[in-house]
This record gives C-alpha cells, structure tokens and sequence, in this order.
C-alpha cells in the first residue's frame, strides 16, 4: 500500500515537473518572440536613418524568428500528440 502510494506521488511531481517545463519554455519564446521583434524593427529603423548601415544584417533576426516559429511547430505537435493519446496509443508517441 505505501509503494502505490509513494509511486502515485512520484507520478504527480513528474506530470507537474512537464507542465511547468512547457510554462517556463512558454514564457521564454514569448520574451524571445518579443525581443527578437524589436531587434527586427530596430534594424529596419537604423537602416533608414544611416545610410552606412547593410541592410544584409537584418537576416540575423529574421533567420532567428524563423527558427523561433519552427520551435512553436514542434511545441504545437508534440502537443497534439498528447492531446490524442488516447486514439493514438502510446507507441506512436
């Protein structure tokens, strides 16, 4: 009786543990998502004020916001697996 119950608490504290990783990766992309916006607005507004400045330089954060929504993708899907992992079964996870 105290091993099931010990292992039904080991089994909540890892179902917390994921839902409060995803919280946290959450709340990271959204500051990353935002942060790299800004960087993307302040390259274009840099680029029309100086005229010294290559506008080749506004690839670093487009070519992060791309990896930043292909990061989102991947969240989206790992999640739509669990959410039918019940039609699923568990080996296609």
């Amino acid at each position: 009786m105290e091993v099931e119950e010990f292992e039904k608490k080991i089994d909540k504290i890892k179902e917390d543990a994921v839902k409060n990783i995803l919280s946290h990766f959450n709340r990271i992309n959204d500051k990353l998502f935002t942060f790299n916006n800004i960087l993307i607005g302040g390259y274009f507004a840099l680029s029309r004020i100086y005229d010294d400045i290559n506008i080749k330089v506004i690839m670093i954060p487009l070519i992060n916001l791309i990896f930043l929504i292909f990061l989102e993708y991947l969240m989206m899907e790992k999640s739509r697996k669990e959410a039918s992992v019940d039609e699923l079964g568990l080996m296609n996870l």
